[in-house]
């Protein structure tokens, strides 16, 4: 399925068909698949996560970022302030920049806990670095987050 709502549309007024290398099948009039935004992302290099808690937004990177079965995971500790901050308010926002397309993204949606013990294993597997900070009982602080997409902006 599409990740955006049928209704969604960039932004601005600019042709989402440019050779940008995102491919738009799922809705090729205006739909951007969560496997677009993970490539769009991850040519990037990094993101940027704002929460909101007590009329407050809160913004920091993230590097981790994976999407499976047309959705997109993030992962966090259970002892940082973001996973207190998405608890208390599953609202998001995500903004990455690509210097060298000189274009840039936009998600808005929620955050939500992710049990899936698969979408854990793979996301361990693709980054090391959790599986090495979160073996035997400190697996226990690792949370997934699966994004509910609203909306997508790239300009």
């Amino acid at each position: 399925g599409s990740l955006c709502p049928k209704n969604s549309i960039a932004e601005k007024g600019e042709n989402l068909n440019t050779n940008d290398g995102i491919s738009r099948q799922d809705n090729p009039i205006n739909g951007t698949s969560a496997d677009d935004c993970h490539r769009f992302i991850r040519e990037c290099g990094y993101f940027f996560l704002a929460t909101a808690v007590e009329n407050q937004p809160k913004l920091r990177p993230f590097g981790m970022l994976h999407s499976s079965g047309g959705n997109l995971f993030i992962a966090t500790d259970q002892r940082k302030q973001v996973y207190t901050e998405l608890s208390r308010n599953p609202r998001i926002e995500i903004a990455a920049y690509n210097p060298q397309a000189r274009r840039w993204i936009r998600i808005t949606g929620r955050a939500e806990p992710e049990h899936s013990l698969s979408i854990k294993a793979e996301m361990m597997g693709i980054y090391p670095s959790l599986k090495q900070k979160y073996q035997n009982e400190k697996e226990m602080f690792l949370t997934i987050f699966k994004l509910t997409v609203d909306k997508v902006s790239i300009f």
